[in-house]
């Protein structure tokens, strides 16, 4: 009888002892908090709110990117400055003038891939003539991973 009385006090207190904390709390690998007399603001980078419980207490529950990388941001206008590509629109001979080897493809707007070609010289020429008219897409790249994408319209 006795351990009958004692088995349940255990656990009453071992409960007691190892329950979790409902304290406000965002466990996050970037992020900040701020709190005021007004307002408790919390955020963390890459979360994604999925679902949201209130009962008294505010529950958010969310999950995260693992990770976040930013190779390279360019700067399309200094290979503008490099290349010169006219005219836009055209009728189909397209002249490109550029300080730097190119590689260039040619996409219509559905994407398929129409046209590569490796430009090593001071100037080239492309010739549309055999393409419908209508709107392409042209993607610029150098060796040194600058790139840029122009509209060509063919009439």
């Amino acid at each position: 009888m006795r351990h009958l009385i004692i088995f349940p006090l255990f656990l009453l207190l071992a409960g007691n002892g190892i329950a979790q904390s409902l304290s406000p709390e965002v466990v996050a690998t970037a992020g900040d908090q701020f709190s005021s007399a007004a307002i408790n603001l919390e955020w963390t980078m890459g979360e994604l709110v999925t679902e949201t419980v209130e009962d008294g207490n505010v529950l958010t529950q969310g999950f995260h990117l693992a990770q976040i990388a930013i190779t390279s941001i360019d700067d399309p206008e200094s290979l503008r400055k490099l290349v010169l590509i006219g005219p836009n629109p055209t009728q189909g001979l397209l002249s490109i003038q550029t300080e730097e080897d190119l590689t260039i493809r040619l996409f219509d707007m559905k994407g398929a891939l129409l046209l590569t070609m490796e430009i090593d010289q001071p100037s080239a020429n492309i010739d549309l003539s055999l393409f419908p008219d209508g709107i392409y897409m042209m993607q610029v790249s150098t060796q040194s991973s600058l790139s840029m994408t122009l509209n060509i319209l063919k009439r």
